[in-house]
């Protein structure tokens, strides 16, 4: 869903920002971006692992989202904003 100015807007994460994934792994934001075929903001990150892409893009929808926690004990963010000292160097 594309956001105007008259709707809420959810979070946007920022370039160089970054998260961790409810699964443990780390990402850096790279871009916010439109996914042109459905009218419908995305973000575009980038694994901190080695992996066989580049960038990643996920609907800021799902970005956002509340998922059931591993140990299945409740909901848990989807992508977790890591202070800057719970970055590794």
């Amino acid at each position: 869903m594309r956001y105007t100015a008259s709707m809420s807007i959810p979070s946007r994460p920022a370039p160089g920002e970054i998260y961790e994934h409810y699964k443990k792994k780390t990402y850096r934001v790279f871009s916010m971006g439109l996914d042109a075929s459905r009218q419908e903001d995305i973000v575009i990150y980038q694994a901190l692992y080695l992996t066989d892409y580049d960038y990643f893009s996920r609907p800021l929808r799902e970005w956002n989202e509340q998922v059931a926690s591993p140990d299945g004990t409740g909901l848990i963010p989807r992508f977790r904003k890591l202070r800057p000292d719970e970055i590794a160097p």
